[in-house]
């Protein structure tokens, strides 16, 4: 990776109007932050593969719903990328209506419930693709996909942190089609005022540390905004060499020496006024941060807000970390079994390299494989916007919490014991050991539903 140089509002050209975009990453409008995106796709339009046929006995339309409203950058880049598919195809047709309006997994469930069920659906890749596979509402799509002699190709190129995350009890329970990395952003402004140019690559805890520092005025200005988030936490254990869960995800490991010294890393920041005394979130646009850990989904709401900043992986203490999260497709059960193929075969299309490409250069997302990075559209995408290159660079060092149906649980331990230490109500080794405790069963539950999934299938 190079050194990723930053955005200025200044640095753009007058004539180009900015989209309006509102403050949470839910509400951005679609057009929010795909400028230079939007340029890159309207130059780079050509070359789509044609999407594939089947052997169906009469034509089918797909309905298609989305866990986000067509409103959000990421659900927009689906669509734009669903576009291209009906006028290459006259077996298979897809309808997107339904995809305007948020489909959540509340509604989804009762859909499917009640079975009016969508033919291809968007969904978060943690806990829900295991949850609804679980009720025999899914499939494991690589069984559906075993005759397409491409298939093991196109998977197989898919990054291990993107593909062992969409897999439930041995099944492939979700084709990923786009992922968001996290990573470190920072204000060129408040680090020149300390008289510091921007962090370089491969930089280090102990690189941060003293820019941080060296910046921080407490109250008015904070070295880092620090999100007590778990999955801010997670990548400052990443960085450490460490992972919550072991890599069959059965057990937690939060006790161990290297979660600790993390953990601890970052209770001193609180303590020695590096990081506010509570948690805050997005200072930078307030200019009351130098650095801030963000997604790729902050891009256009930074750049609406007129704000200056910068991007680069983590800080390094023993190895390059990048947490991500992303989005999949997944291909319904109960459903006749060329509906079901035509949908699969529709999955599979959207993670293929040109039209990840076109998703992601539209939402400023990141994609999934190799391949699609290497597309022309993310090409020219990094080649011209810096920031949407911080974080495409990151794309193949990816890790993902892993998709369990008990995360919704999880996640609040792991989220209280964050806060607790943090906060300073209980020490880094009692709240660690705590969370373990108090999370190891429900990962326990998920290795019996496992079980009676693989049982269930054979």
């Amino acid at each position: 990776m190079k050194t990723v140089t930053t955005w200025s509002p200044a640095a753009q050209p007058a004539s180009r109007s900015q989209p309006t975009c509102g403050p949470s990453r839910r509400a951005c409008l679609a057009g929010a932050g795909t400028l230079v995106g939007s340029a890159v796709l309207a130059a780079c339009g050509a070359g789509q593969p044609a999407a594939p046929g089947a052997a169906l006995s009469t034509p089918v339309t797909l309905s298609y719903v989305s866990v986000l409203p067509a409103t959000n950058p990421e659900a927009a880049g689906w669509l734009d990328a669903l576009q291209d598919w009906n006028p290459q195809n006259d077996k298979i047709s897809l309808r997107l209506d339904d995809a305007q309006g948020a489909t959540d997994i509340t509604k989804l469930k009762a859909m499917l419930a009640a079975n009016t069920i969508p033919d291809l659906m968007m969904t978060g890749y943690r806990g829900d693709p295991a949850d609804l596979y679980n009720l025999g509402a899914t499939i494991d799509v690589e069984t559906e996909l075993k005759t397409e002699k491409d298939w093991d190709r196109q998977r197989a190129d898919i990054f291990p942190g993107y593909l062992e995350t969409s897999r439930w009890a041995g099944k492939l329970v979700a084709i990923p089609c786009h992922g968001t990395c996290q990573a470190m952003i920072y204000s060129p402004d408040l680090l020149q005022r300390a008289g510091l140019t921007a962090p370089k690559e491969r930089w280090t805890w102990n690189d941060f540390l003293t820019m941080a520092r060296k910046v921080a005025r407490p109250p008015d200005v904070w070295g880092l905004d620090l999100n007590w988030s778990y999955v801010f936490w997670a990548m400052w254990v990443g960085s450490n060499g460490a992972r919550p869960l072991t890599k069959d995800n059965r057990r937690l490991t939060l006790s161990t020496p290297q979660v600790q010294e993390a953990t601890t890393f970052m209770l001193d920041l609180v303590r020695g006024g590096v990081a506010p005394p509570e948690s805050s979130a997005e200072l930078i646009g307030k200019g009351q941060t130098a650095f801030e850990h963000q997604g790729s989904y902050r891009i256009a709401p930074l750049r609406q807000s007129g704000t200056s900043f910068g991007v680069i992986h983590m800080p390094i203490k023993t190895e390059l970390f990048v947490s991500a999260s992303g989005y999949s497709a997944l291909v319904p059960r109960n459903v006749a079994p060329e509906r079901r193929h035509a949908s699969a075969l529709v999955a599979k299309w959207l993670n293929a390299p040109a039209q990840q490409a076109k998703l992601c250069a539209r939402s400023l997302s990141q994609p999934v494989s190799k391949a699609a990075t290497e597309h022309k559209i993310i090409r020219d995408l990094m080649a011209a916007d810096p920031q949407a290159k911080g974080f495409l660079e990151l794309a193949p060092y990816a890790w993902r919490w892993p998709n369990l149906p008990s995360f919704g649980k999880l996640g609040p331990v792991l989220a209280t014991a964050v806060g607790d230490i943090l906060g300073q109500k209980i020490g880094v080794n009692d709240g660690l050991a705590r969370a373990e405790r108090d999370g190891q069963p429900f990962l326990d539950d998920d290795a019996r539903t496992a079980a009676d999934a693989n049982a269930a299938s054979k």
